[in-house]
């Protein structure tokens, strides 16, 4: 079974010269059994107990032929806008492979180079 585990810390900025976080709960912190303004919308995942800027991140796991996602619930990017997203991810030591897809389910990127 492939194990890959996704640390992800958003930061989205309209513009460049006011940036601020967009992102509810961008580093998972809140929540009683779930991060708040998050889901996993289908596979296997977990709110973790580390992370890389507080104490929480999330993960997702699969086997190479299914696809899943942390996915924000209570924010959408806005048509004809402009955003940065900074994100952090990285693979659990007993990962096989797999690629972490990362940003809008519109717009996105493959992270195929996670160390």
């Amino acid at each position: 079974m492939r194990v890959l585990l996704l640390l992800v810390t958003i930061f989205c900025w309209f513009g460049f010269s006011h940036a601020q976080n967009l992102v509810p709960n961008s580093s998972f912190e809140l929540g009683l059994t779930n991060p708040n303004s998050w889901r996993l919308n289908s596979g296997d995942g977990k709110w973790e107990r580390f992370g890389k800027t507080g104490k929480r991140s999330v993960s997702v796991t699969g086997k190479g032929n299914d696809s899943n996602a942390w996915e924000c619930i209570d924010w959408k990017p806005e048509f004809g806008r402009l955003y940065r997203i900074r994100y952090f991810v990285c693979r659990s030591p007993e990962s096989a492979g797999g690629t972490p897809i990362t940003g809008f389910s519109t717009v996105n990127r493959d992270a195929w180079d996670v160390p």
